[in-house]
């Protein structure tokens, strides 16, 4: 049964992360890494869908969103069936030497630091049979009520996670827990995963500002040597902080094709308004900041440009 969480879970996010697909021309990235983008992509519209489900009064339900996933995968492969069969072609030469060379090794190497990183957190998370505290109860209490009644609207307020508080995180792990019959293994597996995601995003998010493959690989392996990333393990915060590492990404690309890329930009961040919301004005700010950093790249010199990182930097930490 929790085998069919996990599948149900890659099914919705990557189907629906296929909206990238849709909306983007001329997408250029390995395969690999466009596979981890509509994964970080499905996971911060999953959050947004459920809102203007509940709105709708549609049930939320997976297989409502894994529905809705599918007609997404559909159209984006009738809208590019033409570059689609050619790319088939091309891809199955380029596969046979791809293992010559360094984006090979490297993309593999990133995969075992992920596959430490999730190993590390499961067994940490399942060597007890409890939460940490009280939040991730409070946590509990709510994804139980949106995996029973299929929408977060309560008649009452009953935790301090509840309506009005923002639903991101509890939205996932509801639909979630209802693939399987425990709460409890629901929220510690998936909370892990979506973590230990955050080592190949990072990858993927240096490569794209650096444009080099080293310094990408240097990046990951410092986020992998971070033991935890707040001290709350079972918390909201941990779904904001990947879709964080996302929403940067998309930025990134944004400055190399900003048409192309300026629809699915809105993807993560209005993932992240519906999540923890004391994080919402750290996007706004890293908004202001990253448009800053842009602007001194383009037209400024490159002490200037290493000032608005450091500053940057400084206010994410």
């Amino acid at each position: 049964m929790y085998w069919q969480s996990i599948i149900c879970f890659f099914a919705i996010t990557i189907t629906v992360g296929s909206l990238v697909d849709l909306l983007v021309r001329d997408w250029k990235a390995d395969g690999l890494e466009k596979l981890f983008v509509r994964f970080g992509a499905g996971l911060a519209v999953v959050p947004v869908m459920a809102v203007v489900f509940n709105l709708l009064q549609i049930p939320l339900d997976y297989r409502v969103f894994l529905a809705v996933g599918l007609l997404m995968l559909t159209g984006a492969i009738l809208k590019n069936r033409q570059s689609f069969s050619a790319k088939c072609r091309s891809s199955s030469r380029s596969i046979k030497s791809s293992w010559r060379t360094k984006s090979f090794w490297y993309a593999l190497l990133v995969l075992v630091l992920f596959a430490v990183t999730l190993l590390m957190y499961l067994r940490g998370a399942f060597a007890y049979t409890y939460f940490e505290d009280t939040d991730p109860w409070g946590y509990a209490a709510v994804v139980d009520y949106i995996g029973e009644n299929k929408t977060f609207s309560a008649p009452y307020y009953s935790v301090q996670y509840s309506e009005p508080y923002t639903q991101g995180y509890q939205i996932v792990m509801g639909v979630l827990s209802q693939t399987n019959d425990s709460v409890y293994w629901t929220m510690k597996f998936f909370t892990a995963l979506i973590i230990s995601f955050g080592v190949p995003f990072m990858y993927y998010l240096a490569r794209s500002l650096s444009r080099d493959e080293d310094i990408a690989l240097l990046a990951a392996i410092f986020l992998f040597s971070v033991p935890a990333w707040v001290s709350h393990f079972v918390f909201s915060l941990h779904f904001n902080m990947t879709i964080f590492v996302v929403l940067l990404y998309v930025l990134a690309r944004m400055i190399s094709a900003p048409r192309e890329q300026a629809h699915p930009s809105a993807d993560p961040p209005a993932g992240s308004l519906r999540d923890e919301p004391s994080r919402v004005g750290q996007f706004e700010h890293c908004w202001l900041w990253v448009g800053m950093i842009v602007y001194a790249s383009l037209l400024v010199n490159h002490f200037s440009t290493a000032v608005h990182a450091t500053f940057f930097i400084l206010l994410f930490w």
